[in-house]
Formats: C-alpha cells, structure tokens, sequence
C-alpha cells in the first residue's frame, strides 16, 4: 500500500515538479562586468549583482515546498536578484532598479548588497560578442553556484574553469540592462558625492575598506 500511495503521489505531482523545474531553469541573474584579469591562458571578468540580505532571523519566512510552504525562522539570508518583479523579467531602466531597491529597503529586515564574484569570460562570449567593462549579462543558477563555490574557498579558480566548460549554456548580453545599470550606477555616483559634500561640509570623515588591499584606508587632511 506504501508503494502504491507514493507512485500515486508522484503521477499526482509530476507535471507540476516539470513546470516547476522549468520555471527554475530560465531564471537568470543580471551581472555586471567590472573587471578583468589573466589566469593562465583564461581571461577571468569579476561581476557584480544585486543581493537580499537579511543579518537577523525572520520569523515566519516561506520555504517554498512541493505540498505548499512551510514557516521557518531564516539565520541569515542571501537572495541575488533576478528581475524587477513576478510581472516583469527585465530591468528596463534605472528606475525599475531604484524601485525594487528602495521596496526592499523599506522592510527593516532587508538590505540590498553588491557582492561580487569571478568566471572566466569564456562563458560570456555568447554570439561571438567579447565582454566589456560595464556590459550587463544573464548568467544561470550553474554559473552562479560554481562562482559563489570559489568565491568561498570551496573550488581552486582552475576547478572554476574546468566545470563551466561543462556548463552547455553562455552567458546572455542584455544590451538593455546594460544601459538601465550604467545609468543607475551614475545616479549612485552622483548620490555618493553629494553625501561626501554634505559630510565635507559638517568637518565629518569617513573611512573605507579596499577589498583587494585588503587594508582600511583613511582620507587625507
């Protein structure tokens, strides 16, 4: 009776697990080239993407399931962002990025990071079109697990390469995003300096960390 209730259950959920699975694999995240370097023979782009991030435990949070969802309390929480809203899969312009900033930021618990991580520019040669500084590109959940993977120490850069070659999808340019995320990130630059401006102008110093220094920096004078 056992065997028989489960094969019924999996007929009963099967074309829902398909679509499902789907859904998950046309899911991409928006990256954005901001530098290069050399390993080897590969050329390696660091990119950057928008993350949901949450220090504090949420109570209640859904885990999404199968049979439906079930509450649980989050102990840390890391989301990258994927598009705009459930309505619309594209960032089409600074604003859509500010708003589902802003949206995000409004709920106490979350705040909005720009993490970074490296995959060799193989993978976004899509269409013969070479990467550049500041292009935007869809990369996929394999991308973005094997990067996430060396970023944390878990894979040498050299595993890096070796398991996107095996990875069958290429990067996608988004000649949009490309020109909604240079314009929103002047508008971050412009917002920064006026911010130094203000703090200048009240005799208020601020320090910064260089991520590849390694070392906290402090203003001079």
């Amino acid at each position: 009776m056992a065997q028989k209730a489960q094969k019924g259950r999996v007929a009963k959920y099967g074309k829902k697990t398909k679509k499902k699975a789907s859904t998950q694999e046309d899911l991409t995240v928006p990256v954005w080239v901001d530098e290069f370097r050399k390993l080897g023979k590969h050329t390696m782009a660091r990119m950057t993407y928008l993350a949901v991030e949450a220090d504090d435990p949420i109570a209640g949070y859904p885990l999404p399931l199968e049979s439906g969802t079930s509450p649980v309390m989050t102990t840390g929480l890391s989301a990258a962002l994927c598009q705009p809203s459930a309505k619309k899969n594209r960032f089409e312009s600074a604003q859509d990025i500010q708003d589902l900033f802003d949206s995000i930021e409004e709920e106490h618990e979350y705040f909005v990071e720009t993490p970074d991580l490296w995959l060799p520019t193989a993978v976004l040669e899509a269409r013969g079109r070479k990467p550049q500084r500041g292009d935007v590109f869809r990369i996929s959940r394999e991308h973005l697990s094997a990067g996430l993977r060396m970023r944390a120490g878990q894979i040498s850069p050299q595993t890096l390469v070796a398991e996107c070659k095996k990875i069958r999808r290429k990067g996608v340019y988004s000649a949009g995003e490309t020109k909604a995320f240079a314009e929103w990130n002047q508008l971050q630059v412009a917002e920064a300096q006026k911010q130094y401006a203000g703090f200048k102008k009240k005799n208020i110093t601020l320090d910064w960390y260089d991520r590849d220094a390694k070392r906290v920096f402090k203003p001079k004078g």
